[in-house]
């Protein structure tokens, strides 16, 4: 997901140039005479998400700081007619460009392989993307989150320029320990300090360290900032998740 994001930025999108994307979840067709092409609700809440609605909101949630469209759909069909009902959703759709990872299954390389079979009869030009990087569905996720907490900052610094009562430091870490560092040297008398906190930790660093917090439900940095040696312990603290 990560490299997807990234690939679909490099398209360089803007509000006189849009772009709208397809993702598409590829699953095998089990008890049915026909495939079946779904949207992917990313707004329905679920007890229990899989890595498809993992996916899909890390790419919603990009879509909504950039000038990308994504639109999720599940493709439910065989393995070795797949790529026929891929070719006519770009012909229906006129889909100009078709985009498909390198590494795919065995199962799915079977019968000349799938990537192949697409390039063959594909009724559009087709790009083969090769990522070897690491496939972590929670840093995917992290990096949108990311995005859309610089894209609030910004807008925060945009609303208060001139403002003399908002003053804005950007202070550059590389690790927890150097995040401490820069919390303990704060010794401001402050009436409120905010921080934010994701559903899990967003680092091997901050996984580490969370054995060592006091409160494990404020996360590394709330702990931080809550303990003593924070201005004395002196402040409220306002963990948000």
């Amino acid at each position: 997901v990560h490299s997807l994001i990234t690939l679909l930025k490099a398209f360089n999108s803007s509000e006189m140039s849009p772009l709208c994307a397809c993702v598409l979840h590829l699953v095998e067709l089990v008890g049915r005479a026909a495939p079946l092409l779904v949207p992917h609700n990313t707004h329905k809440r679920k007890i229990k998400e899989n890595s498809t609605d993992r996916i899909m909101r890390a790419m919603t949630k990009f879509s909504k700081s950039s000038q990308v469209t994504i639109q999720p759909f599940i493709l439910i069909a065989p393995y070795k007619t797949m790529y026929e009902s891929i070719s006519k959703l770009a012909q229906d759709e006129f889909i100009p460009f078709i985009i498909l990872p390198s590494h795919q299954s065995h199962k799915m390389q079977q019968g000349g392989g799938f990537n192949c079979k697409i390039q063959n009869c594909a009724p559009c030009s087709v790009g083969i993307y090769v990522d070897r990087g690491i496939n972590d569905l929670i840093e995917a996720e992290d990096v949108s989150e990311r995005i859309l907490d610089d894209n609030v900052i910004n807008d925060f610094k945009s609303r208060n320029l001139g403002n003399a009562c908002v003053l804005c430091h950007h202070v550059d870490v590389t690790n927890t320990l150097e995040a401490w560092e820069v919390i303990r040297s704060s010794d401001n008398d402050y009436d409120l300090v905010v921080v934010g906190k994701r559903r899990r930790p967003n680092s091997s660093r901050e996984r580490d360290m969370t054995p060592w917090t006091d409160y494990e439900e404020l996360r590394v940095i709330g702990d931080m900032l809550a303990s003593q040696d924070f201005c004395g312990g002196m402040n409220p603290v306002l963990v948000v998740q």
